[in-house]
């Protein structure tokens, strides 16, 4: 793998509502891998987790890999999530089920199949704040799953999301969901992102601009193909500026740093906040 710096990506300023963002150039990294990134994560140590082929490869945030594993088993992933610095998530929806793997990423018991739960076909998973649980949501009962992974237990259920929030439109389908300050964000295929309390109360709903979205200090924060949207978790006050890459297929944020994916390469960009 090949670590380059990565020049005149960002070459302006975002102002937060009572901050300064900085894309920091000097600190910026491109790493490249063999064949395409289709699905990755970032634990809260920096480490990368991504899917080369069958394999899922642990790197440092130098881009040095530390450890590889086959997946074969367990077919196609569709997401990773990591838990802890000691324990991450595979989901695979081909195969409905969820394993877990520790950090020299060996697999840690036997996967957890959804059915176990009632589940009939797993569409989305989330990792909870709260240790040992997972959102999973069911596309097939339009509902939303809390289990305990680790004592197999369902912690709550709520039924019918599509006709709570959708208004009775079949064709709609929930697109993303994650979970941010114990409180968890649902998408949808249209324009709106819903947020909900701890007792899945509806909280609060916002304008979706974009299919990414992610946080960073009580902001939404969505990147489309030539814009890039702020939004306020405090008032919904929302700003917008260009994108300057056209190329970014995925973006998440951990920490103060933002990880960028496009075809087979990762980009990392440090920020400063003033």
């Amino acid at each position: 793998m090949k670590l380059i710096s990565l020049l005149f990506f960002f070459v302006y300023s975002i102002h937060f509502i009572n901050a300064q963002l900085i894309f920091e150039n000097a600190k910026n990294k491109e790493i490249s891998f063999k064949s395409n990134i289709p699905v990755w994560n970032v634990d809260e140590l920096q480490n990368l987790y991504l899917i080369q082929g069958t394999t899922i490869v642990k790197c440092d945030s130098s881009g040095k890999e530390l450890f590889s594993q086959s997946i074969k088993f367990i077919g196609e992933v569709s997401q990773i999530e990591p838990i802890n610095a000691l324990k991450i998530a595979v989901f695979s929806e081909e195969q409905q089920c969820l394993c877990l793997f520790d950090n020299t990423l060996s697999l840690n018991g036997k996967c957890k199949y959804f059915e176990e739960f009632g589940i009939k076909n797993a569409k989305l998973i989330a990792s909870s704040n709260r240790p040992n649980l997972f959102w999973v949501y069911d596309q097939f009962n339009s509902s939303l799953f809390l289990i305990d992974i680790i004592s197999n237990k369902l912690v709550q259920k709520v039924e019918n999301i599509k006709g709570q929030l959708f208004k009775g439109k079949t064709e709609i389908e929930v697109e993303k969901i994650i979970e941010y300050n114990n409180h968890l964000y649902l998408s949808n295929f249209e324009e709106t992102i819903f947020e909900f309390d701890q007792l899945m109360t509806l909280s609060g709903e916002y304008r979706k601009h974009a299919r990414n979205f992610s946080f960073l200090e009580k902001q939404l924060v969505e990147i489309g193909k030539d814009t890039i949207w702020i939004t306020s978790l405090l008032n919904n006050e929302v700003k917008n500026y260009n994108n300057e890459n056209k190329n970014i297929q995925e973006f998440k944020i951990k920490g103060k740093k933002f990880y960028f994916s496009s075809e087979n390469k990762l980009s990392i960009f440090t920020i400063k906040i003033d």
